[in-house]
């Protein structure tokens, strides 16, 4: 509370003005007889002035005072109300964060578990194109076409495995059915591969007698197996191919070397795009940890 020196100027000339009152009337005759002298009375007024002065002013410091602390007090309750208000905002806003985040953590967990699991889905996709089963298999045709056979039918069963469980754990949304068509093209030109291979190893097992595995032969047998899905027309086309060839052995295997030599990269290329398929789902899962909280 402000004190204006101009709301109290009477204060200062009563101070002024009531010594030569004082004086004035000690001065002045009585009417009546008066118990003790001027300076008795000089005393007695002096004290007693000088008791309600004092008094007074103890008052006056006390009520400017009490003043002072209600415009405090006031100022106080009216900043602690701003202070309760903007603390009630910002833990309305805390709260909300915590919540999205408890959210977002829960987002974040669900996401990196499925993420684990395609991981694990791509490692078996990508280990069904392995390049070096089909390399056994050109080994050992030759003196076990039905191990070979077998082996086959079992890198068939391996790739459907495969495809059949990435599908399963794989998003349903356009980057994922763009990825799947990608390297679903690689599943389709594997298939092709067993599939051609497969003839060869059927060859052999129909004709037991090495003598007659001839290329001629080998074109009649195509024209029988063939039922329309294109493999026959592949070999057709692979047996026109001028193969140098020093006996009949080394003709077929110089044409089974050529059918697998087109799958050397096709793990290398299933991993390289499923790599960056998870990579960038993974910058996505860690940007959930501060998706929509508020700063």
């Amino acid at each position: 509370m402000k004190i204006s020196i101009k709301q109290y100027w009477w204060v200062a000339l009563v101070i002024l003005l009531l010594p030569i009152a004082l004086n004035f009337i000690l001065l002045t005759p009585s009417f009546t007889a008066i118990v003790g002298d001027e300076i008795a009375w000089l005393s007695f007024w002096g004290g007693y002035l000088g008791a309600i002065i004092s008094t007074t002013a103890a008052f006056i410091i006390l009520y400017i005072q009490r003043k002072d602390n209600e415009s405090e007090n006031e100022k106080n309750r009216a900043d602690n109300e701003t202070q309760n208000k903007q603390n009630r905002v910002e833990n309305k806003k805390l709260n909300r964060a915590n919540r999205q985040l408890q959210l977002n953590i829960m987002k974040y967990h669900q996401q990196s578990h499925w993420l684990d699991e395609f991981r694990n889905a791509s490692l078996a996709y990508c280990s069904a194109f392995n390049h070096n089963d089909l390399v056994m298999i050109s080994n050992i045709m030759w003196l076990d076409p039905n191990g070979a056979f077998e082996r086959i039918k079992l890198l068939f069963d391996r790739v459907t495995a495969a495809n059949a469980t990435f599908s399963f754990v794989r998003k349903q949304d356009s980057t994922a059915d763009k990825l799947a068509t990608s390297i679903g093209d690689i599943d389709t030109k594997y298939r092709e591969v067993l599939s051609d291979v497969q003839y060869f190893v059927l060859y052999y097992v129909a004709e037991t007698e090495p003598n007659n595995r001839q290329p001629q032969r080998f074109h009649l047998f195509l024209q029988r197996q063939d039922n329309g899905d294109g493999s026959v027309n592949r070999l057709m086309n692979l047996l026109q191919q001028p193969i140098v060839s020093i006996n009949n052995w080394d003709y077929f295997r110089k044409l089974v070397w050529t059918c697998i030599a087109t799958a050397a990269n096709f793990e290398a290329d299933a991993r390289d795009k499923l790599y960056e398929y998870i990579k960038q789902e993974q910058e996505d899962i860690n940007k959930l940890l501060t998706e929509n909280i508020e700063s």
